[in-house]
């Protein structure tokens, strides 16, 4: 189930507001009814985005005004994050979790994928070679839709929530020649492996990617489980 806090997605300028003060010489009672002068107004601070990607980025926080909730886990997101009805489902040894991020066009601009698996056997395969299993996951996800991801950084281990995940970059072009760009997390929680896969579509697809690493390195167990 994801509950959503609304709150708008933005990034405010800042302003500066100068009023003069007015003067007057006809009588010194006139002189004390004078607007004062107003000093500038108190700048917002803005925290600049260090795009951390183990530990949740404060520069990403004005604009992860979401929370998505998923079996025992939830993150951060962006408002406009919504959940693909279709793609949250029990498929195999995965139950799998979708959401989107609607471009106006026929190919998004985002989809975020989850899955859980306790399956013993892909339980073991994933302690044994985390790397291998998200190579074989992102296949999975990706082959059927006619793209071919290549790697494009090196794998790097860290922490999420603390967790184990092994996650690296890759990228494809789609049958439209749409670039793609993808992140691929797989994770250890106990008796249990949680694997995400993002895509990343179009010309703006860097910009989408750094998005969504913030949103996944706010991944946290929920506070009941």
């Amino acid at each position: 189930m994801t509950k959503i806090i609304a709150n708008p997605f933005t990034l405010t300028a800042l302003l500066l507001a100068i009023v003069a003060a007015v003067g007057c010489n006809k009588s010194d009672t006139t002189a004390m009814n004078a607007t004062p002068a107003k000093g500038p107004a108190p700048a917002k601070v803005v925290v600049p985005k260090t795009n951390s990607v183990w530990e949740p980025d404060p520069g990403w926080a004005g604009e992860l005004t979401q929370t998505v909730t998923f079996d025992k886990y939830q993150l951060s997101a962006p408002k406009n994050l919504t959940v693909d009805r279709e793609g949250t489902k029990r498929e195999g040894p995965f139950n799998h979790f979708a959401w989107g991020i609607d471009s106006g066009t026929d190919v998004p601009k985002v989809v975020l994928l989850a899955a859980i698996t306790e399956d013993a056997k892909l339980l073991a395969e994933a302690r044994k070679d985390m790397k291998q299993a998200l190579v074989n996951f992102t296949a999975g996800i990706a082959n059927p839709f006619g793209l071919q991801p290549r790697r494009t950084t090196q794998p790097e281990k860290g922490s999420l929530g603390g967790m184990p995940f092994t996650r690296y970059k890759w990228n494809a072009v789609t049958k439209t020649r749409t670039r793609l760009e993808g992140l691929s997390y797989g994770g250890i929680d106990g008796d249990r492996s949680v694997l995400f896969v993002a895509l990343c579509f179009g010309q703006d697809a860097d910009a989408s990617l750094a998005l969504v690493q913030a949103v996944i390195a706010t991944l946290e167990k929920k506070s009941d489980s």
